[in-house]
């Protein structure tokens, strides 16, 4: 198996964006169409052939910057807001990045997903991920050892009356919506080591970055 990173209009974030559709109709009876910045999506490995094999998971990820993030509609403020109050710590918005539309056709390769999606945001610069997830969900979290602090409910009163039915029975499922510290993911990051395998990598650092540390 392996894991790639889709970017928006590219022929596997749209396949993505398809298998998402299709999981969320059968699950909830649902008829959403997501559109994250890119997709994190996971397929049988090529074994040197051209086509890239149809995707069996995904989770979509949309990065805070200065714009309203969907899981924050069911917040009474900003996610940063939310998480001083209830973590006690300043976030900066730009290291949050929202993980949403996660669907798998096969359960082993979606726990693989969920197990590498923090791994990949905190690759890509990220401090928070930002997410809505069921109650089953949360105990899938919990015993891949990540840790998944609730704000609250996500009420769909939050949301038109048309946009809500077009979730089907999704809110049936008691979704929370809250946020997975990266930096506090030591037993996932241990368990990970050895794990993964990674493929044409780069390491970028930003200028503010390298100025903050300049002194240590």
């Amino acid at each position: 198996m392996q894991i790639d990173l889709a970017h928006r209009s590219t022929s596997s974030w749209l396949d993505a964006a398809d298998l998402a559709r299709e999981v969320y109709a059968q699950a909830y009876g649902a008829d959403v169409a997501p559109r994250p910045d890119s997709f994190i999506v996971a397929r049988p490995a090529a074994g040197g052939t051209e086509e890239p094999a149809a995707p069996l998971a995904c989770a979509g990820l949309t990065f805070g910057s200065d714009r309203e993030l969907f899981s924050e509609r069911y917040l009474d403020t900003s996610v940063e807001d939310a998480a001083l109050a209830r973590l006690g710590v300043s976030v900066d918005r730009r290291r949050v990045v929202e993980v949403g539309a996660l669907a798998t056709r096969r359960s082993s390769v979606g726990r693989e997903l969920i197990r590498a999606t923090p791994i990949i945001a905190w690759c890509l610069g990220m401090e928070y991920i930002l997410c809505t997830v069921t109650r089953s969900l949360i105990t899938t979290l919990g015993r891949t050892g990540i840790c998944f602090v609730p704000f609250g409910p996500a009420d769909p009163r939050r949301l038109s009356p048309e946009e809500a039915a077009r979730w089907g029975s999704y809110y049936d499922h008691e979704p929370q919506v809250g946020v997975i510290a990266l930096n506090a993911l030591d037993r996932l990051f241990s368990d990970a080591t050895g794990r993964y395998s990674v493929t044409d990598l780069q390491l970028s650092i930003s200028a503010m970055e390298v100025a903050g540390h300049a002194g240590h």
